[in-house]
C-alpha cells in the first residue's frame, strides 16, 4: 500500500460521535453522506435512502463485487448493497444482499443463509440460485467458477463460521484475501465497461477489538498482499 502514488484522506466522526462504527463510516465511504451509528444506508431518520457509488456504477452498466474476510452481511460490506435501520440485522440484510442484483459477493456467515440455522428457516441459498447465482461453499468450488458468473461465495471459516479465519490459522485448502481478490477480479473483468470491487480485510478490526498483535499485524500483510494483487 505504501507505494500506491495516490493516497485519500477523510474525516471518520458520523452524526452520532467522533467515535463511530462501521455501519456509519461505511455508510459514508460508499454515499458521501454521514449517518447515525449503527445505521446503514439510510439518513438520519433512518427511512431515506441513500445511494451507493455501487449501486449507481451498476446502473450504468458496470460490473459490481463485494469481499470481506468477515461475514459478507457485517456492516463495511452491508454499506455497499443495504439499506437498514441496524446493522445487527443480519438476516434481513442477507435478503437484501441476494436481492442486489451484483455479479459477485464473498466472504462468511452461513447462519444467515442455510435454513437449518436462520430464524425464519428461509433457505437463502436456494433463493440465490433462483435469482441467478453460482452458489459457492467451498474454496474449490469458488475458484471453478469462471467469469462472467453471478457468484455467491460463501467460503469456509474460523470456528463460529463467522468469518473467513485469520492468517495466522489457515488450513490447507482455506483461501487468502489475495486469492479470492484475484479471482473476483477474473469473474469481474469480462465486462468490457469495467467494474467496482470493494474489498475489505475485517479480520484486523476483529483482531484489534481482541488485543490480538500477532493477528492484527499478520492480517494487514494479509491484506498488503491483496492490495498487490489488485495493482497488478
Amino acid at each position: 500500500m505504501n507505494s500506491l502514488e495516490v493516497t485519500g484522506v477523510n474525516t471518520t466522526y458520523d452524526s452520532t460521535s467522533i467515535v463511530p462504527d462501521s455501519a456509519s463510516t461505511a455508510t459514508s465511504l460508499s454515499s458521501g453522506y454521514k449517518t447515525l451509528s449503527g445505521v446503514i444506508g439510510l439518513q438520519e431518520d433512518k427511512v431515506t435512502v441513500m445511494p451507493y457509488i455501487s449501486e449507481a456504477l451498476k446502473k450504468k452498466g458496470y460490473s459490481v463485487g463485494i469481499v470481506s474476510s468477515i461475514k459478507i452481511v457485517h456492516a463495511t460490506p452491508a454499506a455497499f448493497y443495504a439499506h437498514i435501520d441496524s446493522r445487527n440485522k443480519y438476516d434481513e440484510i442477507a435478503v437484501q444482499l441476494i436481492n442486489s442484483n451484483f455479479l459477485f459477493v464473498g466472504g462468511g456467515g452461513d447462519q444467515h443463509f442455510s435454513a437449518a440455522k436462520r430464524k425464519d428457516g428461509r433457505d437463502l441459498y436456494g433463493e440465490a440460485r433462483e435469482q441467478g447465482f453460482t452458489v459457492a461453499t467451498t474454496g474449490q468450488e469458488f475458484m471453478a467458477v469462471k467469469p462472467g458468473e453471478k457468484v455467491l461465495a460463501n467460503l469456509p471459516g474460523d470456528v463460529y463460521d463467522e468469518a473467513l479465519p485469520y492468517a495466522l490459522d489457515r488450513r490447507e485448502g482455506d483461501l487468502s484475501l489475495a486469492q479470492i481478490t484475484a479471482k473476483a477480479i477474473e469473474i469481474l473483468s469480462i465486462n468490457p465497461k469495467g467494474f467496482f470491487l470493494m474489498v475489505e480485510e475485517g479480520k484486523v478490526d476483529w483482531a484489534c477489538h481482541a488485543n490480538d498483535t500477532g493477528a492484527a499485524i499478520a492480517n494487514m500483510l494479509d491484506f498488503d498482499r491483496a492490495v498487490a494483487v489488485a495493482v497488478e
